[in-house]
């Protein structure tokens, strides 16, 4: 028989109606935008173009930033989407990473706080910003966020029942993390599971041979890949930088992305809104369940704090921290006194301030989204946050009025992703060049991008792209296409050009979003230069 505190929650099948709710409509609406979508994008198509399943590569050259198996999803999620990589194939492994991470946490805060605080906790996840962002994104890390929660998931639970299956489960999905994403995969969730049994007091259960047999079948995996890019013909120099550069160099901050080490405390504070507002109150309303906190608190802080010491640092890096979060306010719902209503009030608030933002917004002439799409949830926002400021002002149960809150949060995300998002994809997307491809470019063609890496520019075009880098290499190219082909400029280097190398084309300026670009009609004359 199932144990009380076991009992209750979401099941998988309600978990996949919510994330279905949250992202299925951005999935379906919003276009790939750049940089991350589009690059990953292109770098999946070009992978079942090329056939070199074993090694990424970018318009040809090999692609060493990043493992390959989010490539390998979005080509298998083609299979749905009748063999086009768009934006739903390369988005489901965002979906499939969110749903794990949804599920894991809905389990361990139904293990830890009792089946109440199950369905508060994924709800909480799933609307906080930056999670729903990820979510919503065609990125590597909700994906990895969901083999890192699927991994400490099997941990936890094997600390209570020591099934030796789940140890080998939760060592393969920190292999498959790897593959996503480089060594964080299997170091985070290790990381995170360790801090978090010592810090509930059960060091004795950190005792445990898989420490040393684990990280073999974790580390089995890319070895694998890894072996089978080697036999395939991978450079050397592409080993080599996947394997050093792009992570003791990037740890560094040397490739970019370097930050103060107080970076992500605002990025946390601003990311996890409104459920910021509740973990002051969750933390005085769990005090009289010490083990969890300091759990969830070691578990976060680790995650933060291991981050925060490297060179390299983007907001997204501390996604691993957010389920910690989500359960401590999701095992609080219940728990919540009236002297906590305030975090409520404070979201009800913020949800009917934004509400009087976008309707503002909605007759501003230089908001590139039209009034017929702002105003309507501007509108909703605004009277349904002076709605649940009035509930939660008077006497009655909060936890009723705090999920309430959180139905409100999910209806302005589904509606952002599925009807304002989609309104900018004519800014966000190089429409002007799409049409020009289609007259110019036959197959087997390449879209040339000078100084640029372009992906967005070369998948839009249906095209596999070739970069430049230098006038000389143009100008040859330019001879070896004459009569045909395109070539595309940032505004700023065709102004910097000499005259006989703008004579080599026939400029179309354009725009994507802030940039000012030019596509070139490579010219027939000159063929006799």
């Amino acid at each position: 028989m199932t144990p009380p505190d076991l009992q209750g929650g979401p099941r998988l099948i309600h978990i996949l109606v919510l994330a279905a709710l949250l992202w299925g409509g951005g999935y379906i609406f919003r276009d790939l935008w750049e940089p991350d979508e589009a690059r990953y994008a292109y770098v999946a198509w070009e992978m079942r173009e090329s056939g070199n399943y074993h090694m990424p590569t970018r318009h040809g050259e090999p692609y060493a930033h990043k493992p390959p198996l989010f490539f390998w999803l979005v080509n298998l999620f083609a299979f749905a989407t009748g063999g086009r990589i768009g934006s739903v194939a390369t988005r489901l492994p965002s979906l499939l990473g969110a749903v794990l991470a949804l599920w894991a946490t809905a389990r361990l805060a139904r293990r830890w706080a009792g089946g109440e605080a199950a369905w508060p906790a994924a709800v909480v996840l799933g609307t906080s910003y930056l999670f729903y962002l990820q979510g919503s994104t065609g990125q590597i890390d909700a994906l990895l966020c969901g083999l890192e929660m699927m991994a400490l998931w099997c941990l936890f639970r094997y600390n209570d029942e020591g099934l030796p299956w789940l140890t080998i489960a939760a060592y393969a999905c920190m292999g498959l993390g790897i593959l996503a994403k480089g060594p964080v995969g299997l170091l985070i969730p290790l990381g995170a599971y360790i801090a978090a049994t010592a810090g509930a007091g059960e060091r004795l259960k950190l005792k445990r041979w898989h420490f040393v047999w684990g990280p073999l079948i974790s580390l089995a995996f890319p070895a694998a890949w890894l072996l089978w890019a080697y036999l395939a013909g991978a450079p050397e120099s592409y080993l080599r930088e996947l394997v050093f550069a792009q992570n003791i160099e990037r740890a560094a901050g040397s490739l970019g992305h370097a930050q103060p080490i107080h970076y992500f405390i605002p990025h946390f504070i601003a990311e996890f809104l409104p459920w910021t507002l509740f973990l002051v109150p969750a933390w005085t309303a769990l005090v009289e369940r010490p083990l969890l906190r300091r759990r969830l608190i070691a578990w976060g802080f680790f995650v933060v704090a291991i981050f925060s010491f490297l060179g390299s640092k983007r907001y997204m890096y501390i996604l691993m921290a957010y389920p910690a979060a989500a359960i401590m306010v999701g095992a609080a719902f219940g728990r919540f006194r009236r002297r906590d209503r305030w975090a409520g009030m404070a979201a009800a608030g913020l949800l009917a301030l934004v509400g009087i933002v976008l309707a503002a917004a909605a007759f501003h002439p230089r908001v590139p989204i039209g009034p017929l799409r702002l105003l309507p949830i501007g509108l909703f926002l605004f009277i349904a946050g002076v709605w649940l400021l009035r509930r939660l002002y008077l006497d009655g149960p909060i936890r009723p009025r705090l999920l309430a809150v959180a139905a409100v949060l999910a209806v302005f995300e589904m509606y952002a992703g599925a009807v304002l998002l989609p309104a900018l994809n004519p800014l966000k997307t190089p429409v002007e060049l799409v049409a020009a491809a289609r007259r110019n470019l036959g197959p087997g063609d390449r879209l040339l991008l000078y100084r640029m890496n372009g992906e967005i520019l070369a998948l839009y075009a249906g095209v596999r792209g070739q970069k430049i880098e230098d006038t000389e290499s143009l100008r040859r190219a330019a001879l070896h296409r004459a009569g045909g082909g395109m070539v595309v400029f940032n505004q700023s280097d065709w102004d910097a050009f000499d005259p006989s190398i703008r004579a080599l084309f026939l400029p179309h300026p354009f725009r994507m979003g802030e940039k000012r670009l030019i596509w070139g009609k490579i010219l027939s004359k000159g063929l006799s230069e």
